[in-house]
């Protein structure tokens, strides 16, 4: 049974004997040193560069839950990947440090909010986060987190337990896009699933991966596997931005142009081909390299802009 979360208004709880700010509790493969590769020493070395890390320790400073954030805070504020009132998919959600980002992007600061303020103490209540990196939610924005594992509640933030390449996954995230979440009954509040022009239509503008498959230390293998999971993104992607209509061979309506897809790959001799076929869906398809991506790492991210729909 996938189990759907409604919006998370409780503290951030970790759990019992659960902390996630731990170096080795990072989230996302290429974070951390492959199962049965290298020596003991190296996995020394690796937790050593990530507790002296800057972006490690100016996540625990602004309570950030992984580094991973300032990735994708870094492309956000180059790249305009969402805007206020969107509706954003986080694939690969846990443990929330993108979609802590998110929820700062498609909530910005009203204008009568200050900073010196006391309007947003129910945030600061919700997660004891600082005010600086959370301003007072504004718009009609929503985010949905899907992730294997269970993710401990980021205010605002929607959550579904299963893999998203799952038909009942997929499913529960229909209704999720919609009013009615199934599963355990609960719903959702009335009427809250708008983007910035109005209701989201059943589906969503943006979709974020920071997915990346366990390392084996083959890196041929390891960028073949990433390829074939963006591959899944982008066909996961073609299903959520079909359920709006599209009309074949018309041009681009302002909506359709917003259709975002942001997934890691790591490099190597096979990205041109799913570049390519990127292309074929979307009208703009760029490479990232966010610094707070490690130098040697061949992480990089694919942006595609622009679905176009029925082709």
């Amino acid at each position: 049974m996938i189990s759907v979360l409604q919006r998370a208004a409780a503290p951030r709880v970790f759990g019992a004997g659960l902390d996630c700010r731990l170096p080795l509790l990072e989230r996302h493969a290429g974070n951390s040193p492959s199962h049965g590769v290298g020596t003991i020493v190296s996995v020394h070395q690796w937790i050593r560069r990530h507790v002296n890390d800057p972006f490690v320790k100016a996540s625990r400073k602004l309570e950030l839950r992984s580094r991973a954030a300032f990735k994708l805070k870094e492309m956000q504020e180059k790249c305009r990947i969402m805007r206020p009132g969107d509706c954003v998919i986080d694939l690969g959600c846990a443990p929330g440090g993108w979609s802590q980002v998110v929820m700062q992007a498609i909530h910005p600061p009203s204008a009568s909010s200050s900073l010196s303020g006391t309007s947003d103490n129910h945030v600061r209540a919700a997660n004891n986060t600082p005010r600086s990196l959370f301003p007072p939610a504004s718009g009609e924005g929503r985010v949905i987190g899907i992730d294997l594992r269970p993710m401990a509640p980021v205010p605002g933030v929607s959550f579904v337990l299963g893999d998203f390449s799952n038909a009942e996954t997929q499913a529960a995230l229909r209704q999720a896009l919609g009013r009615d979440v199934g599963g355990d009954g609960m719903q959702l509040e009335e009427g809250m699933w708008k983007d910035g022009g109005g209701e989201c239509e059943g589906t969503a503008d943006v979709i974020l991966s920071d997915m990346a498959p366990d390392l084996s230390g083959d890196k041929f293998r390891d960028h073949r596997r990433t390829l074939d999971l963006a591959y899944q993104v982008l066909a996961f992607a073609d299903t959520v931005f079909a359920l709006q209509k599209v009309r074949k061979n018309s041009a681009l309506t302002k909506k359709q142009r917003r259709k975002t897809v942001l997934c890691k790959l790591f490099k190597g001799r096979d990205e041109e081909e799913l570049l390519r076929h990127a292309r074929s869906r979307y009208e703009d398809v760029r490479i990232l390299k966010p610094k707070a991506s490690r130098g040697e790492s061949g992480e990089q991210y694919m942006l595609a802009r622009g679905f176009k729909g029925g082709i």
